[in-house]
Order: structure tokens, then C-alpha cells, then sequence
């Protein structure tokens, strides 16, 4: 039973992983039941939450749309040390890596007595990209 756990759980990582945007558990389960695996809702959740407790996978809530939505992330040590942008149209990840992020931390903490989790922190607005289809 564990290797068919362990298999759906590659399933739910690749699918995620091989996607430039966020996924809803409804998006996941149409995905992965409309090939030669079946995965059940509670299976499902359950891959996710160790997913996302081994940090190979972020959720995220979408205040526009009301729901909870998955996106596997390419996570290396350095994200550990910087903060990430992230684009709400397109889901995409920016990892924040520069002169200015690394002043701003300082600033929060030593101005307002504040240190921010970098890992976990996620900045929201819409990538260049988008921006460009938005014109």
C-alpha cells in the first residue's frame, strides 16, 4: 500500500512541478484521474499535506477567487535567505535575491524591531509578463 501511496504522490509532484501556475485540489484530481491513475479526494489531501510539511509544495489561499491553491516550488538553500515574489495572474515565482531586499530586511528589523520569516514570505502583484498581456 505504500508504493501506490508513494507513486501518487510522484504523480501529484510532477504535475505540479511541470506547470507554471497554482492548482486547486479540483484542478489536481481532474488532472491525474483523466490519465491511467485514479487518485481519491482523501488521498489526495493527504499527499498534499505531506507535501506540503516536506516544503516541496506551497499553498496559497486566493483572496480574489475564495479558494486554497497548490504549486510545487523549485526550493534550493538560498530560499531560505530571500523573500519571493509572486505573480497573482499567472502564479509564477520570482526568487528575490539583491542589494535592496537584503537592506529592506535590515530596515524591518532594525527600524521596527520585526524579523521577517523570509522563507514563508511571499510578495503578490503581477510579473512583467502579465503586465504586458494587460496592456
Amino acid at each position: 500500500m505504500k508504493e501506490y501511496s508513494t507513486k501518487q504522490k510522484e504523480s501529484i509532484k510532477d504535475l505540479l512541478k511541470n506547470q507554471n501556475h497554482r492548482f486547486t485540489t479540483d484542478e489536481i484530481l481532474l488532472s491525474l484521474n483523466s490519465g491511467n491513475s485514479h487518485v481519491s479526494k482523501a488521498t489526495l489531501y493527504r499527499q498534499l499535506k505531506e507535501l506540503v510539511e516536506e516544503g516541496s509544495v506551497k499553498t496559497f489561499y486566493n483572496e480574489n477567487l475564495k479558494r486554497y491553491e497548490y504549486q510545487a516550488l523549485e526550493v534550493t538553500p538560498e530560499c531560505k535567505d530571500h523573500i519571493h515574489l509572486r505573480c497573482s495572474k499567472c502564479g509564477k515565482v520570482i526568487h528575490l535575491d539583491c542589494k535592496q531586499e537584503k537592506k529592506f530586511l535590515e530596515h524591518v528589523k532594525k527600524k521596527h524591531g520585526f524579523e521577517i520569516d523570509v522563507e514563508n514570505t511571499f510578495i503578490s502583484g503581477i510579473c512583467s509578463d502579465c503586465a504586458k498581456e494587460k496592456k
